[in-house]
Formats: structure tokens, C-alpha cells, sequence
């Protein structure tokens, strides 16, 4: 029961950084960036090791995350990742 528990509070953190990460991300949007992080997913990939070192868990979960709430993608897939 307590690693049950553990897990929860863990994945529930790490979802809350994540997500910090995301509203970072969208309040220094720049538009001259938009292309890139639109449509080139090396060079998103790129952007967020270099910047938040982040997993490939993480990484499908910010992107996911940032496409919906910038309204590139109809639903938001970001939960299947964590």
C-alpha cells in the first residue's frame, strides 16, 4: 500500500514540473520559434533536453501537453505518457 502511495505522490509531482514546464514554455512563446516548434519534433526534442533535461517519458508527455493547450492537437494525449 505505501509504494502504491509513493507512486502516486511521485508521478503527481513529477506531473506538476511538467507542467510548470509547459507554462514556461507558452509564456515565452516566440513566434519566430513557431515553425520549429510546430512542425520539427528533433528540434523540440532538442530544446527540451538542452533546457529541462527531461526523459523520453517526459519529453512525449511536455509535447503532447504543449501542442494541445497552443491548439496544434484536438485532444490532449499528454496523460497516456506518465
Amino acid at each position: 500500500m505505501k509504494k502504491i502511495i509513493k507512486r502516486i505522490l511521485k508521478e503527481d509531482i513529477n506531473k506538476k514540473y511538467l507542467d510548470k514546464i509547459v507554462d514556461h514554455m507558452i509564456k515565452h512563446f516566440n513566434y519566430k520559434n513557431k515553425h520549429v516548434l510546430m512542425n520539427h519534433l528533433n528540434e523540440f526534442i532538442d530544446y527540451c533536453i538542452t533546457n529541462f533535461g527531461l526523459t523520453d517519458l517526459e519529453l512525449n508527455y511536455v509535447y503532447h501537453k504543449y501542442r494541445f493547450l497552443m491548439g496544434w492537437e484536438e485532444k490532449d494525449l499528454s496523460d497516456a505518457y506518465l
